[in-house]
């Protein structure tokens, strides 16, 4: 699995700024355009290849499934939120 983690790793970085960019044009069309590049990250796509990636190699290492939590609608305390909903939350031996 880990054979290939520099081209998987080059492909969800690329998938990442893909969606950001399709997110952008998106708002732009429908004319709702958020202030600087808010409008790129709003639409909770981009971080799917880069979530799969790190799960895969995660499980790799050993963790199991249930030690990771990855699209859910979980929300744990965060820096910039009190209910920051995470892309990926790996809770491992509690």
């Amino acid at each position: 699995m880990l054979a290939d983690l520099a081209e998987r790793f080059q492909e969800a970085v690329q998938a990442f700024w893909d969606a950001r960019s399709r997110q952008q044009q998106k708002q732009i069309d429908a004319g709702k355009i958020d202030a600087g590049t808010r409008g790129a990250v709003t639409g909770g796509t981009q971080m799917g290849a880069l979530e799969t990636l790190l799960t895969d190699v995660l499980l790799d290492a050993g963790l199991s499934r249930t030690d990771i939590s990855a699209r859910t609608t979980l929300a744990i305390p965060g820096y910039y939120r009190p209910e920051k909903k995470w892309d990926l939350l790996v809770v491992a031996e509690r």
